[in-house]
């Protein structure tokens, strides 16, 4: 849809993952869908992404999603540099 943009003339967006507690969400699939996201080619600085939990969230899905971003980083990096794609980790 925006491929043949200029990176001025993207729209800013946010994206948001809710997650609950560990005992109802493996923690793999938060970080997977949160690398996923990450995963996008799309200007880096028009996007946001965002974890919400409830009252019912625990330090363990904040720990995981803190290990997948900084992950993400050199994940990313590499999958440019070597052309890998897909880049989401449940697609590979």
């Amino acid at each position: 849809m925006y491929s043949n943009c200029l990176p001025d003339d993207l729209p800013q967006i946010d994206m948001m993952i809710c997650i609950v507690d560990p005992d109802r969400e493996p923690l793999a699939l938060v970080a997977d869908t949160f690398l996923s996201l990450m995963a996008y080619e799309y200007d880096v600085n028009k996007v946001s992404n965002y974890c919400v939990s409830n009252e019912g969230g625990s330090e363990l899905t904040f720990h995981a999603t803190y290990q997948a971003s900084i992950f993400v980083k050199d994940w990313l990096s590499s999958c440019r540099k070597y052309n890998v794609k897909p880049r989401a980790p449940q697609l590979l």
